[in-house]
């Protein structure tokens, strides 16, 4: 394979994962950081002696697409690791300074919310640490991302290819 080609394929694949999705860890603190549309945002805690605990993490969910127009978006949690602690519950709420408002999803590890609208929200994660020597867990927050952006990204990297292909046959 010609390796001006390879090179501007990996071109791209660079470019399309570099604007794939920004990374970000949700806090303890409200009003925590801003989860875009297409963002991951992680979180993480561990124990060190047993017993229950429950965790609070705070993010602000961006809806605006194109043109500033707001969009409710389904937003995925679940977690990803886990490491001696039993009964791990997750629960998501509305929030407004601090507070917690509505309950809108409860219950098990990992759950696909239902659409949700800009604004704040709050993680609640609660469980029992088992191990003597303590326990952790870490999961995501994955927001999708939106289908303009996605095909804009798909209809580039094909333009890229045919491009590719064309300059190829007449040289």
């Amino acid at each position: 394979m010609n390796t001006k080609l390879l090179k501007s394929m990996l071109g791209i694949l660079v470019i399309g994962i570099a604007s794939y999705a920004h990374a970000t860890t949700l806090t303890n603190t409200a009003p925590g950081p801003t989860v875009n549309p297409g963002d991951f945002a992680t979180f993480a805690n561990s124990y060190t002696v047993g017993g229950s605990f429950t965790d609070d993490w705070f993010f602000m969910l961006s809806g605006t697409g194109a043109g500033g127009v707001v969009v409710n978006e389904p937003v995925t949690v679940s977690t990803t690791s886990l490491v001696n602690i039993s009964g791990l519950s997750l629960s998501l709420w509305t929030e407004s300074g601090g507070i917690k408002g509505t309950e809108l999803v409860s219950g098990g590890t990992d759950f696909n919310s239902p659409s949700l609208a800009p604004g704040s929200y709050e993680l609640v994660i609660t469980g029992t640490v088992t191990g003597a020597q303590g326990g952790a867990y870490a999961g995501v927050v994955a927001s999708p991302v939106p289908l303009p952006a996605a095909a804009w990204l798909l209809l580039s990297g094909l333009a890229g290819v045919g491009i590719m292909a064309r300059w190829r046959r007449t040289s």
